[in-house]
């Protein structure tokens, strides 16, 4: 009957979490570097046919609309591709995907981070150590999901 009862010199007893088995499985550096120039080709894909667009539109080289463009074209890239799948088309080639430190799912304010970070210069050499700033700043990870 003890053991059914609070027993006050028993040992506290805390909740067991499970341990996000896929967040151990961090993406490669070839994964990340494949995803990087699978995005970059698909953003200058993105900014040539803007630019054709906006030619088209009559839009002149000399303003600031090529500037807008590729500003609204890469933040529409990463923001919408993550936000709503987790993976940008490099992602998906690569078999990677974004996650959160802690298994959640992603807010609008954690893919805000990432893709702003991506405008801190020399970020790209972030690379090099054991985790990038677009990932370390907002708290996310890139994992395998091979």
């Amino acid at each position: 009957k003890m053991s059914q009862m609070n027993n006050p010199y028993e040992a506290p007893q805390s909740p067991i979490t499970a341990v996000n088995s896929t967040a151990t499985n961090l993406a490669s550096k070839g994964q990340r570097f494949g995803t990087y120039c699978i995005d970059t080709i698909a953003i200058y894909v993105l900014l040539f046919v803007g630019a054709l667009l906006g030619g088209m539109l009559g839009f002149s080289a000399d303003s600031a609309a090529p500037t807008i463009l590729f500003i609204v074209l890469f933040l529409g890239y990463f923001i919408y591709l993550e936000l709503t799948f987790g993976q940008t088309l490099g992602k998906m080639l690569m078999k990677t995907k974004v996650i959160t430190e802690d298994g959640s799912p992603l807010t609008l304010g954690k893919v805000l981070g990432r893709t702003a970070c991506r405008f801190i210069p020399f970020e790209a050499f972030s690379t090099f150590g054991t985790q990038p700033w677009h990932d370390s700043i907002p708290k996310t990870r890139v994992i395998s999901t091979k």
